[in-house]
């Protein structure tokens, strides 16, 4: 593990870099953290989604229905729409294909969530998580100008690094900027019901086979 000295953070601000709530927020944060959209290896939302469903097509015993909480061939669908929210599955399978670990920072438990931990990646990319929106977090090095590119990416040993967005996360949470998912209002894109909570989503998914949700 790398000395605190050698901290990339010792060179700029960290802050957080804000994409639209268009239930694409995962998949923008993470062109953003691939080097962002002229940069990335991948530039588009529609072609990470193919990316995952094509993934998840060629591993139908690694992504079985317990898994997806859906078939396999349905999720390869409901993955490429617009209104699909991607998570946990994508960024496993991002981690996996970009040879990156991916840090995701969940604002209301300041719990960290990473996806490639296990593989000994080089590098590492951090998400905010509020409940429902992510964003990515990226490096401003002190004198740059606004135009100039921000860092995105951080030597898996940095280890303060990973101090330091928990502590951006904090203050987040001090000032409530997160969403209560037991609590929270959705409204169901297919058929316009109102649910409560994620537990409700998720039963309604399984009762109609509908997927695509939007906070109400």
């Amino acid at each position: 593990m790398a000395s605190d000295d050698d901290s990339l953070v010792h060179f700029g601000v960290l802050e957080r870099v804000q994409v639209p709530d268009d239930n694409s927020c995962l998949f923008r944060s993470v062109i953003n953290c691939l080097g962002g959209p002229t940069h990335a290896p991948v530039r588009t939302v529609p072609e990470l989604r193919a990316l995952v469903a094509a993934k998840i097509g060629a591993e139908p015993d690694v992504y079985s229905e317990a898994v997806l909480g859906k078939p396999n061939r349905t999720y390869q669908t409901w993955i490429t729409g617009e209104n699909a929210w991607g998570g946990a599955i994508e960024l496993s399978i991002f981690a996996s294909v970009f040879q990156i670990e991916f840090a995701a920072v969940d604002v209301k438990t300041l719990r960290i969530y990473r996806y490639g931990e296990d593989a000994s990646y080089a590098q590492r990319a951090f998400l905010i998580y509020d409940g429902i929106h992510y964003d990515s977090v990226a490096l401003r090095l002190i004198g740059s100008a606004p135009s100039d590119p921000l860092i995105t990416q951080f030597p898996a040993s940095d280890a303060l690094a990973v101090d330091k967005v928990r502590e951006l996360a904090r203050e987040f949470n001090r000032r409530g900027e997160y969403t209560d998912t037991a609590g929270f209002t959705l409204k169901c894109a297919d058929c316009g019901a109102r649910l409560v909570g994620e537990k409700q989503a998720v039963q309604h998914a399984q009762a109609t086979g509908h997927a695509n949700f939007t906070e109400s």
